[in-house]
Order: C-alpha cells, then sequence, then structure tokens
C-alpha cells in the first residue's frame, strides 16, 4: 500500500488519483483520512466529489454505487451516459455485475465509484465465508480491471473505516493508496488561506486568537483535518470569537478518544503548573523549553514513588498546550501483535504531533534488551524497545512528540534508553512542599484551607520524609473527620487528627537510594531541585538526605553520593537476607 505523494490532501490529490487510476484502471483509497475535506477547481470538496471532478475534467461520466443504489452523478454541464441501471433495491452485489453488464456496451468513459466500500465488503476473519452476494462483488470487482470489454471505463473504490477486506488489493489491475491526514505545511496553508477569508468576510471566519500565528496553528492541529479546521473557524466566527489554542487542544482531545487506538489511554486537561507544588527543576525545564521552542524526544522523571511523576505529566502537556497520552497494555498472547499494536501507537502520536506520550514504569513496559541468555517473553520486550529506539532516533522525523518515561526504579532502567533521554530526578517534597501539597489536596477535595494552616499541619506532624501520595491520603482522611463532625470547614484539628492516625511511612532505605540514583543520573545541573530554585529566585530547601553530600557552594559531591548510595545498597540486600532467613 503507497501513501499518496506527501501524504497530503493538498491542490495536487486530484491528480495524483487520476495517475494512479490511470496506470491500474482500478484504484483504492482507503486510511486514516477519507472523510476530509480535499481541495477542488472550485473550492473544497468531499472525497468523492473530488473523484468525480477530477474523471469529469478528461469526459469520464461518473457512476455511484452506495447505500442508495446505483445512480449516474454527472458534474454541472455534463452530459449523462446512455446507460440502463440496477434498480435502487438490487443487493450490491448483483447491482455491480448488472452495471458492468450494461457498461460493455457504452462507449462514453464512465468512473464507477464505489463508495463506503468497507461495509459491503469487510475485512472478514479467517474462515469466515463470504455471502453469495458477497462473492459475486469480489468475482465482478476483481474481473473488472482485466475485463478488455471493460476498458475504456475505471473502477475508483472508496473504503471509509480503513477496514475493507484487503484481499481485493492482491489481484491484478488494482492499486492501493492511502489518504493521510493534512502535513504540517498543508495547515499551514490552510490557516493562512482562512486568514485571507477573515479578512473578506469576517462574519463568517473566525480570526486566529493574538499572537498565534498560522504557523504555530499549523504545528499544533497535528492529527486533525481540514474539515475539523474549517469547523473551527466558522463556529468561531458563529460565537464572535477568535480561534484559540484551547480550542485546537481540546478538539485533539477528543479525536484521540474517538480514534481509539488499542493501548493508547488519552489524559484529561489538567490545571498545568498551577496544580503542582513546587518541583523548580520542572519548572525551569518548562520555561527553558518555552523561551527557545526546544523540545527533547525523551526526558526520563525518576525517584522514589508517590512524589508527583504522573501529575507532572499532565502539567508538561497543559503548559505546552498539547494533549497527552498514555502508554497502556500493548501486550498480546499472538506472535508479532504486540510489536504491530506499539507501530500502531507510535504512527498514531507522530500523526497527533504535538503530543506528550506518557510511558509509566518504563523500567517494565519497554522491557530490556537480550544478555545472551534465554528469554522470558520470546524476544517480544527486546523487539517493543527496538520499537521505541527506532522512533526516538528517526533522523527524518520532526514529529514534536515529547515522551515522558516515569519510573521508580532509575538503576534498572536499560542503559540506551537512558542515554537517548534527558533525565531530571524527581524527590521527596521539602517542608514547604509539603505545605503547598496540602493546600492543593484540600482544594481538589473543595475543602480549601490557607497556606499558614498548611504548614502548621505539616510542621505538627513529625513527618521529615513524606511523600505526596502520603499527604493526599490524610487529606483525603481529613475530609471524612470534617464530614463525621458535621463541620463545614476542615478545621486545624480534623487534619491533625488526619496525620495522627496515618499509619504509612516511606521506607527509609529504599526511598533515600531511589531518590539519590535518580540524583546521580540527572542529565544537567540545573535539574537539582536545589540548584533550579536558586535560579528561578526561589527559597532553597535541602533535603536532609542530600545535605551531606553537597559542598559549601551547593555543588554535589559525586564521591559522598557514590558511597552513600553503595551503603544503603548493602542495607537493602543485609535486610533482603534477613527476611529470607
Amino acid at each position: 500500500m503507497s501513501p499518496i505523494i506527501g501524504g497530503t490532501t493538498g491542490p495536487d490529490f486530484g491528480d495524483e488519483i487520476i495517475e494512479a487510476a490511470r496506470a491500474r484502471r482500478a484504484l483504492i483509497l482507503s486510511g486514516p483520512n477519507p472523510n476530509d475535506l480535499f481541495y477542488g477547481p472550485d473550492g473544497f470538496v468531499y472525497l468523492r466529489e473530488l473523484v468525480a471532478l477530477r474523471h469529469a475534467v478528461e469526459g469520464r461520466v461518473p457512476v455511484v454505487c452506495s447505500g442508495h443504489g446505483v445512480v449516474q452523478d454527472p458534474v454541472p454541464g455534463q452530459v449523462m451516459a446512455s446507460l440502463r441501471l440496477p434498480a435502487a433495491d438490487t443487493p450490491p452485489g448483483r447491482a455491480l455485475r448488472e452495471l458492468c453488464d450494461a457498461l460493455r456496451s457504452v462507449s462514453q468513459p464512465v468512473v464507477v465509484i464505489v463508495d463506503f466500500a468497507d461495509l459491503r465488503l469487510p475485512a472478514a476473519a479467517v474462515g469466515t465465508p463470504l455471502s453469495p452476494d458477497q462473492q459475486l462483488l469480489v468475482e465482478t470487482l476483481v474481473g473488472f480491471p482485466v475485463d478488455p470489454d471493460l476498458a475504456v471505463h475505471r473502477l475508483v473504490v472508496i473504503s471509509r473505516a480503513d477496514g475493507l477486506d484487503q484481499r481485493l488489493a492482491r489481484f491484478p489491475g488494482w492499486e492501493v493508496r492511502t489518504v493521510e491526514l493534512p502535513s504540517e505545511a498543508l495547515r499551514t496553508q490552510f490557516a493562512l488561506r482562512q486568514g485571507e477569508r477573515h479578512r473578506s468576510d469576517p462574519a463568517a471566519v473566525a480570526a486566529l486568537e493574538p499572537e498565534y500565528t498560522p504557523e504555530r496553528f499549523g504545528r499544533d492541529c497535528g492529527g486533525l483535518t481540514l474539515d475539523d479546521m474549517m469547523r473551527g473557524f466558522s463556529e468561531s466566527a458563529e460565537r464572535a470569537e477568535s480561534l484559540t489554542r484551547a480550542w485546537v487542544h481540546e478538539t485533539k482531545l477528543r479525536r484521540l478518544r474517538q480514534r481509539f487506538v488499542e493501548g493508547l489511554d488519552v489524559y484529561p486537561r489538567g490545571d498545568g503548573l498551577a496544580g503542582v507544588a513546587g518541583l523548580p527543576q520542572i519548572r525551569l525545564f518548562i520555561k527553558e523549553r518555552q523561551a527557545t521552542g526546544s523540545v527533547p524526544r525523551s526526558i526520563v522523571l525518576t525517584g522514589p514513588a508517590g512524589c508527583g511523576k504522573t501529575l507532572v505529566v499532565q502539567a508538561l502537556a497543559d503548559e505546552f498546550g498539547w494533549p497527552a497520552v498514555a502508554l497502556g497494555n500493548v501486550r498480546s498472547m499472538w506472535q508479532g501483535e504486540t510489536e504491530a499494536r506499539t507501530r500502531s501507537i507510535l504512527a498514531t502520536a507522530r500523526a497527533m504531533a504535538p503530543l506528550v506520550f506518557h510511558i509509566d514504569e518504563a523500567d517494565q513496559a519497554l522491557g530490556q534488551r537480550e544478555t545472551g541468555g534465554p528469554s522470558p517473553d520470546a524476544g517480544t520486550g527486546a523487539r517493543v524497545l527496538a520499537e521505541f529506539w527506532t522512533f526516538l532516533s528517526d533522523p527524518i522525523s520532526d514529529a514534536p512528540v515529547l515522551f515522558v518515561l516515569t519510573s521508580n526504579r532509575p538503576d534498572v532502567l536499560d542503559v540506551a534508553t537512558r542515554s537517548r533521554s534527558e533525565i531530571l530526578p524527581i524527590l521527596h517534597p521539602t517542608p514547604r512542599e509539603q505545605a503547598e501539597l496540602l493546600r492543593l489536596a484540600c482544594a481538589r477535595l473543595s475543602w480549601p484551607i490557607d497556606e499558614n494552616l498548611a504548614a502548621a499541619v505539616m510542621a505538627d506532624s513529625g513527618l521529615q520524609l513524606v511523600s505526596g501520595r502520603m499527604i493526599v491520603k490524610a487529606a483525603q482522611r481529613a475530609e471524612i473527620n470534617a464530614r463525621l463532625d458535621g463541620a463545614s470547614v476542615l478545621g486545624e484539628m480534623h487534619l491533625k487528627a488526619a496525620f495522627a492516625e496515618l499509619l504509612e511511612r516511606v521506607d527509609p532505605i529504599d526511598d533515600e537510594r531511589m531518590a539519590l540514583k535518580a540524583l546521580a543520573l540527572a542529565s544537567f545541573t540545573p535539574y537539582l531541585p536545589w540548584v533550579a530554585a536558586g535560579r528561578l529566585g526561589e527559597p532553597v530547601e535541602i533535603l536532609p538526605y542530600v545535605a551531606p553530600l553537597l559542598e559549601p557552594d551547593g555543588a554535589l559531591n559525586r564521591e559522598r553520593l557514590e558511597a552513600r548510595i553503595a551503603e544503603l545498597d548493602e542495607a537493602a540486600a543485609r535486610r533482603q537476607a534477613s527476611r529470607a532467613a
């Protein structure tokens, strides 16, 4: 299956259809975008109309086979062919056979357009027999391009849902072309054209919001059709509003949910950095990337569990104005299907760019390279990893997809994955961040508290080392206390009681181990939390387990860091041996 040249639905698309049909006489049009708008001679048209218009230029009369039967559909000014058509209630296979029999005695060139072919000849499961009419339909379609009595005519089959039985394309005389989504260049060209229309008719076509350029709009609209964009311009004009980046974001989220790719989950839109406490290294990363427009292909967020890595993914997407998706379960019991799903997911990511693509527990989701020994999954993990690396290393693709890998185990991430990514450590919250986390958690529960109360409660809790997840759990427990008390506000006693009831504690060995290993892997000095806070002009707080590892100027002493990690590794090994005894 070959794509339309350039992978676009641009002004030359109609010519490419004609060339493909002329070369083989029978053409299948399918793929992700057959229902879009296309450039016609006098404006935008839909695919069936484009096929008819372009063939009419060659003097061919369009005859359409669809759910409404077989009808001639001549363009304005075109003379209809002298042709007897099947009755409207004739089954599709029989109708096409009767049409072909009639065409044998017609000298005027005709293009037969079989629309919604996937509904009449769907991809069948292996061993599923065809109905008698479907069998007749297949026989007629297969014979059309090689029948000498039909040599003057052409056949175009349109599959709307990419579910056509692909066995048809294996027969002689057939060409299959993929109708791709519009490219970034075409999307930009479309926005410029709508800008011209707005200047002549502002009531019908909206303008882009201030400082939102056609180039930026074209870049942001990856995965949307021209029809989507046309509706955005016209509907915004009806509301007397500008077309905004927020509209693009929401529309892409809807399209991602509608498309549904197995193994891909769509995140809802969040609050951006307003919903994140602390994490100056993330704030600095976003600030620098927004200022420069440069986004890496992949970053790794790693550190102890429960410290907000997933929340950061949504905040990154919101601040960049991109939708966020997450890799779900792509594993299959069938050989080769896992790799096929992975390729499909990556292709969707490329088509929908710009996009934030989250891979949680990346150390498990992406697998490991084979080491020469027996593979527990017959090499599937290694092949999935290879697909991912190939995408990251593609020198041609400039699709702005930011892969965000999160892991609680930085020590077991594949070395090659780490080398292809920028690594940002996510540590436990500092006292100031703990108070902000508590305030945000209570606000999400619709029981707001002020920052002074949050700071007092956290100071009273006596918890020096705590995860963000533990703070959220305590806030949820405090809400229960308040409701049981019949209170209308969340008071200090409810919060303090919740922390007093909280039995969960972080593991002092494993949590520090993972935090320090994350620090050891950090890609750049500004990704260290205390360094980032200083560069942002924020208060600098140092966690207790980090302070002994710093020089007086705040630099991280690598020798002390490695020595402390070795001590913790030994302590973890001793504890494991003790438990096993």
